[in-house]
């Protein structure tokens, strides 16, 4: 650890482990993990602001809390096919240019990939069942994300701050949007499918100098009493409620919402 002279390594193909924090802020470049290795352990490339290129095998299961913390120069990485759990700030503030998580995928920690400000591209596992606390948050450069059905709990914070986001395709497995869970984001319109049972009614809080956001629902949504709290919940007036009858109707006033601008 704290080894700033070193650039380049070799692992041993034979190598099977590698311990908390083994690399932590040295001036590593690049590196391949050896196939016998099936986990990256805590700290383990944290702080490693030179590191650009990283080869994992595809039989790593679990990349543990801060192993790629603040390696700012960390572009690109393909996730291994059988990754199943990605730990708290395991990749927070880093230079991904786009996250696009293998299906294996079925839990993600806190704060996983907060202040990936360069990621244009994001893509989530239908095995996930939450998008938990700030997982996404701070991430300003993608437009757009389609959450995958089977996902039913967004967490307090998971995409605010992203100020590039414009759209975002709720699934019909959702039950619950929290607290801030895209605020400060540039959505103008959403969708709340029927099966959403909370809604906080700052989920989708923006500035104030902006136009409210359009709530949309059938009358058949559980939480369409929150959604009627939220519109009259005068503070900023950021809610406006419409009414509709299917996802379809939605989605085209949004589409003509978006050629209109």
């Amino acid at each position: 650890a704290e080894c700033d002279s070193l650039s380049d390594i070799s692992l041993s193909d034979e190598t099977e482990k590698i311990g908390y924090a083994s690399f932590y802020g040295s001036g590593i470049e690049n590196i391949k993990i050896p196939d016998k290795i099936t986990e990256i352990p805590e700290s383990a490339f944290e702080n490693c602001s030179s590191l650009e290129n990283i080869i994992l095998s595809d039989n790593i299961k679990n990349i543990n809390k801060k192993a790629f913390q603040n390696c700012t120069s960390l572009e690109n990485i393909k996730f291994p096919e059988n990754l199943e759990n990605i730990e708290d700030n395991a990749f927070s503030e880093t230079a991904l240019k786009e996250i696009i998580l293998p299906e294996s995928i079925s839990v993600l920690g806190n704060h996983a990939f907060r202040e990936c400000t360069y990621a244009e591209k994001i893509k989530l596992s239908s095995n996930l069942k939450t998008i938990p606390i700030e997982c996404f948050d701070g991430c300003k450069s993608f437009t757009e994300i389609e959450i995958p059905e089977g996902i039913e709990t967004i967490e307090m914070n998971a995409f605010q701050n992203n100020s590039s986001l414009k759209h975002v395709r709720l699934p019909d497995s959702l039950k619950s949007i929290d607290l801030n869970a895209f605020a400060k984001s540039n959505i103008e319109s959403v969708f709340i499918p029927d099966n959403v049972e909370y809604f906080n009614r700052q989920a989708f809080l923006n500035d104030t100098e902006k136009s409210p956001v359009t709530l949309m629902c059938t009358e058949n949504c559980l939480a369409i009493k929150d959604l009627e709290d939220a519109e009259h919940w005068r503070v900023w007036n950021d809610y406006e409620l419409k009414i509709v009858n299917s996802r379809d109707e939605a989605e085209k006033f949004i589409s003509n919402s978006s050629e209109r601008r």
